[in-house]
């Protein structure tokens, strides 16, 4: 004899209404004014993703009641009721189209936040394993909301909740003693979404060195900073994933300059690709599978040719993980 076990789930619409969300809407492309950059100082303001700095929470799935009768299980099931594409024994998963699109910016802030390096200060030697000091004010801190997006060298941001403490450049450098010479170090203030805050004061730049050495300590006249995305994102924090940056001394126009983004990945069949002349809004890449992607932004001249530079071309790999629920910041 066979026997056939029946499975009837419910979910109650009060449990998901319950659920916090991640996700920041998308609107139409449109063409909005930017804030020209003063020299080592900020830009505008933007909105974000979520990620591995945040205990990121997930936005609702819309629900549709389940008919009645055998229900058949297979393989475990992510945050989106799709099975985990990474294991031979799950089903593939159903997802929208992969899309790089650009959203809008957040509010500016009633009050302009004020961010400063103040030490090391411009042009200064430095120990190596000495620490960075901020000022900021106008810009309450605190884990899991508002902060400031610390970068040395390019390197990927380190979030600072407690903007009052020194921050050690070991912290900064992977762990390791930095090496003798030339440096940057780039603060600015970024919202509980990595957002960052582009008003002109919201942003910082110092160049200093390191031990003896013959190169002066001096920043790029103008560059990129890359902030997001950044990490791993788990579950349905995929399918709205920020990419947003930050801009030193140039201002982008078609007659200036540009920035171009691109998406890579096995599970992509095509890269996707955006440009833009406008700085201000950030762009979203959504729907993107289980897997891992190199996300490449670059700073285009006005006839599109690469600017050369230490930070105007950065790669970095991100991973996507649909099988497990939000990342915890670690």
């Amino acid at each position: 004899m066979r026997w056939t076990t029946l499975f009837s789930i419910s979910l109650s619409a009060a449990t998901l209404a319950a659920l916090p969300s991640c996700a920041a809407p998308v609107a139409k492309l449109s063409q909005t004014p930017q804030t020209p950059q003063g020299p080592l100082s900020p830009s505008p303001a933007g909105h974000a993703g979520c990620g591995e700095d945040s205990p990121a929470p997930l936005a609702p799935a819309a629900v549709s009641p389940l008919a009645p009768g055998p229900l058949a299980l297979s393989g475990p099931t992510n945050a989106a009721g799709n099975g985990d594409a990474s294991s031979p024994s799950s089903p593939a998963e159903t997802l929208p189209p992969a899309l790089l699109v650009r959203g809008d910016a957040s509010p500016a802030p009633a009050v302009v936040p004020s961010v400063r390096i103040a030490l090391p200060s411009s042009g200064q030697t430095w120990a190596a394993d000495g620490a960075v000091t901020l000022t900021v004010t106008n810009w309450p801190t605190m884990e899991g909301g508002a902060h400031v997006h610390l970068i040395l060298d390019n390197q990927p941001y380190k979030p600072i909740y407690n903007t009052g403490a020194p921050v050690n450049l070991r912290d900064l450098n992977g762990g390791k003693e930095l090496s003798a010479g030339p440096h940057v170090v780039v603060a600015f203030a970024s919202r509980a979404n990595h957002e960052s805050v582009k008003e002109a004061g919201a942003l910082s730049v110092a160049a200093f060195s390191v031990g003896p050495t013959s190169s002066p300590a001096e920043s790029p006249p103008f560059f990129l900073v890359y902030s997001r995305p950044k990490g791993t994102y788990a579950g349905a924090q995929a399918n709205h994933i920020l990419v947003d940056f930050q801009l030193v001394n140039i201002v982008l126009g078609e007659k200036t300059a540009s920035v171009s983004i691109e998406v890579r990945g096995s599970k992509l069949s095509v890269p996707l690709r955006a440009s833009t002349s406008q700085f201000g809004r950030p762009y979203y890449v959504e729907n993107l599978p289980s897997g891992t992607y190199e996300m490449e932004l670059n700073l285009l001249d006005h006839a599109g040719r690469p600017v050369p530079g230490a930070w105007n071309k950065t790669v970095r790999t991100i991973v996507v993980d649909r099988s497990v629920g939000p990342a915890i910041k670690p």
